[in-house]
């Protein structure tokens, strides 16, 4: 009978250790699989701040496309003003062109006006003349016709 206790706890320590190998390699994987369950939670981590700076990342995008969108408007509306600038600076160049070719006209006209008042001084002054003379003519030929009908 002893031999029947000895055989009987010989294998009831044979299924004790089996059970202990079985609970050791259990024990190895739920190691594993903390481990495991360790790097995906760092892993959703990492997703979930991902996540909040590909958002930061998008209404950074949003902001600098509409200060792009505005950027371009006002150098559509420079470019605008550019070009009118340009018309003007052309006009400007063709009124000053303009004014000169009018101050070299005004001075021909003011030097024909000098001309003429010379000229019309002059015919003053010789009509004053001939209106003396003409006086003096006259008063010659009265004075003539006065002598002869005395």
């Amino acid at each position: 009978m002893q031999n029947l206790d000895l055989a009987q706890e010989a294998r009831a320590g044979k299924a004790l250790r089996d059970e202990l190998d079985i609970m050791r390699e259990r024990a190895s994987k739920v190691d594993k699989l903390e481990a495991e369950m360790q790097r995906y939670k760092d892993r959703a981590n990492d997703i979930d701040f991902f996540k909040t700076r590909v958002e930061e990342l998008r209404e950074d995008n949003k902001i600098l496309v509409e200060t792009k969108d505005m950027l371009e408007s006002q150098l559509e509306g420079s470019r605008k003003r550019c070009e009118s600038v340009f018309g003007l600076e052309n006009e400007i160049h063709r009124l000053r062109s303009e004014l000169g070719s009018l101050k070299v006209e005004q001075e021909g006209e003011r030097a024909r006006m000098e001309e003429l008042e010379a000229e019309n001084q002059a015919l003053q002054m010789s009509a004053r003349g001939s209106l003396s003379e003409s006086r003096n003519l006259s008063q010659e030929i009265e004075a003539l016709k006065n002598n002869r009908g005395e």
